[in-house]
């Protein structure tokens, strides 16, 4: 308990300067356990409590999460905090569900796509895309067969020729994902590889529950077709 009593007077000392919520950490030693209290008794434990505190505060006192941080925290300050860290981890352990090839190989990149950014997920939520917020109204999307949402305009663009899990476009109202749609000349996703969209989005780390699917397709005569319907 000395260890714990130092570090609250090292935490009180800097209070005003970095804002540090003491009384989260107070609560939080008062409602959990045994191993909890151990764990930021150490002083990678607390900082890791620090880190998770202000990027992944439902996550601070989950002790696998926890002890995660504890063990990469050179790596978290590497790569500028423990959000950017996670997609990392996300990327390099991406199963890849489908590849959708795009029906243009030979064409080349269109001069006014842009890449607005990789979205960074957390809470089941799109997190604010520098100069762009998280408010989008069918914003051109893919996924690409690393892992990587990618925001902006002009499919062929972002997903740079390539095979890529999804493609089309999103609506998402401050961060919540609200519609995603197939709708994309250039991948044009079948049937069977929309259907899989909602399950691409989840392994994102997306909230997926009440929004919209929308599949756009071609029936035997040509005709464009429409299906919605919501996500479970």
């Amino acid at each position: 308990m000395k260890k714990i009593t130092t570090l609250f007077l090292v935490f009180y000392s800097f209070l005003s300067f970095a804002q540090c919520p003491l009384n989260l950490l107070a609560d939080d030693l008062s409602k959990t356990n045994k191993e909890f209290k151990e764990f930021v008794n150490e002083s990678s434990g607390f900082r890791a409590w620090q880190i998770l505190e202000k990027e992944g505060p439902t996550l601070r006192t989950d002790i696998t999460e926890l002890s995660l941080v504890s063990k990469n925290l050179d790596a978290i300050e590497k790569v500028g905090g423990y959000t950017k860290w996670k997609g990392l981890q996300k990327v390099r352990d991406w199963k890849s569900i489908q590849k959708i090839p795009t029906k243009y190989p030979n064409e080349p990149l269109p001069s006014d796509g842009e890449l607005w950014g990789i979205a960074e997920i957390e809470n089941g939520l799109i997190k604010t895309i520098t100069n762009k917020g998280n408010t989008f109204i069918d914003v051109d999307f893919v996924v690409t067969t690393k892992g990587e949402l990618k925001i902006g305009k002009r499919h062929q663009f972002l997903g740079n020729a390539g095979d890529v899990e999804a493609a089309g476009t999103i609506k998402v109202t401050n961060g919540k994902l609200k519609k995603i749609s197939n709708a994309s000349g250039h991948y044009f996703p079948s049937i069977d590889e929309s259907s899989k969209f909602p399950e691409i989005f989840k392994e994102l780390g997306i909230d997926t529950k009440g929004a919209s699917l929308e599949i756009i397709y071609l029936d035997d005569l040509g005709t464009k077709k429409t299906i919605t319907k919501f996500i479970d």
